[in-house]
């Protein structure tokens, strides 16, 4: 399922500065798992500045999996251009080098929580490409994935 990007899922906010948005006053700089509710969307990205193929086969070949965004429609008008305000949790990007040269095995997942801290993502609507997969937030939906990638890790590598 994939949203149409010209549609807004909320009214656009007045024009933000973008000091305001980066300090924290406009909008939260972090969220956590918790705070989110029914009104929210999970969803992936993908398209011209998104590396999301790269990290799926990435995540195919050593079983790691790319982090969703969270997003409850709001959008912001900075500059003239309008961005989604998306949240994400910090996704350790690997070393590729690192990896093929470590006897130990790809990094593990993290095991998200319900106090898993959120950081704001601004996308940018014009350049984002497709939004898909996009459901709505269930907590223990996120929470129950997040414990089966890790154990799915653990027994790949033997541990």
């Amino acid at each position: 399922m994939a949203l149409a990007i010209g549609v807004s899922l909320a009214p656009a906010a007045h024009a933000d500065e973008l000091a305001d948005i980066l300090s924290g006053k406009t909008i939260p700089l972090t969220l956590q798992l918790k705070d989110l509710n029914e009104q929210w969307r999970r969803f992936s990205m993908t398209g011209q500045f998104d590396l999301g193929p790269i990290s799926q086969i990435f995540g195919a070949m050593f079983g790691g999996s790319t982090s969703p965004y969270f997003t409850n429609g709001r959008t912001v008008q900075i500059g003239g251009e309008t961005y989604l305000v998306a949240y994400r949790a910090n996704v350790v990007t690997p070393n590729m080098l690192a990896v093929i040269m470590s006897n130990g095995g790809p990094p593990q997942p993290t095991l998200l929580t319900p106090e898993t801290r959120l950081h704001l993502s601004l996308i940018h609507l014009r350049s984002a490409g497709s939004l898909t997969d996009i459901r709505p937030f269930q907590l223990q939906e996120v929470l129950q994935e997040s414990q089966a990638a890790v154990q799915a890790a653990a027994s790949s590598s033997g541990g």
